[in-house]
């Protein structure tokens, strides 16, 4: 389906690892976080599963110290909370835990400590044009981790534009050129992990990026959007 012009994308996805505390030693889980926006619309999810636990048993999920729904397992000691949650935003969660019928941790996990979790995050932002220009542009952004190894892209491509050279803005700071061959088309790519990079440095991370902006030569804004809005 092709995306309305001005609209902004994002789609994160954390997972952890539920380590065992002791108490059932063979106990193992992962917790996951969904989070998505377009534009206005916003989808979530909180999701657990479990293995090695006692068989057909109960089993508390514990959020941040606030028991939040109770799960049953199976008679190979599986269990899960598959459906989404209602906790707004699942961003916030921090702190999972299974705790037995007898109120000890089984299984715990954080999502603050980002050296023990993968993430996947992609945002697609759209490019508007100003003064009636006929041109289109969009801006991929990606951020994967896994443990502590980082991977951040982010690619700008431009259709419509008259040739030459042009200012890549972002979130206020010049980031680098936009060439702009004979055909209208144009791209440039930042990249970034832990050995090198060609993202300005004032961005650590591309999750941060809100705004960008291509600009000509004469510094008049030609092409920009911001990313979890809609762009004016």
């Amino acid at each position: 389906m092709e995306r309305p012009a001005g609209a902004a994308g994002f789609i994160q996805l954390n997972t952890i690892t539920l380590s065992a505390t002791g108490v059932e030693p063979r106990a193992t889980g992962q917790a996951q976080i969904q989070y998505s926006c377009t534009g206005t619309m916003l989808d979530q999810g909180f999701q657990v599963y479990s293995q090695g636990l006692a068989p057909s048993a109960s089993y508390d999920i514990r959020v941040d110290g606030t028991i939040y729904a109770t799960i049953g397992t199976d008679a190979k000691g599986s269990g899960g909370l598959p459906s989404p949650a209602a906790l707004t935003p699942v961003t916030n969660i921090h702190l999972v835990e299974v705790v037995d019928s007898s109120g000890q941790i089984v299984l715990r996990g954080t999502f603050i400590d980002t050296s023990g979790q993968d993430m996947i995050a992609i945002a697609h932002i759209e490019l508007s044009p100003s003064g009636g220009l006929q041109a289109r542009g969009e801006t991929l952004i990606s951020f994967k981790a896994r443990g502590k190894s980082r991977k951040q892209n982010v690619l700008v491509e431009t259709t419509g534009l008259a040739p030459g050279s042009y200012k890549i803005v972002i979130n206020g700071d010049i980031a680098g050129k936009l060439k702009v061959e004979n055909s209208g088309s144009g791209q440039a790519r930042f990249t970034k992990t832990e050995k090198k990079g060609t993202l300005p440095p004032g961005i650590d991370s591309v999750l941060n990026i809100t705004t960008l902006h291509i600009l000509d030569s004469n510094n008049q804004i030609v092409l920009s959007g911001r990313l979890g809005t809609q762009t004016e």
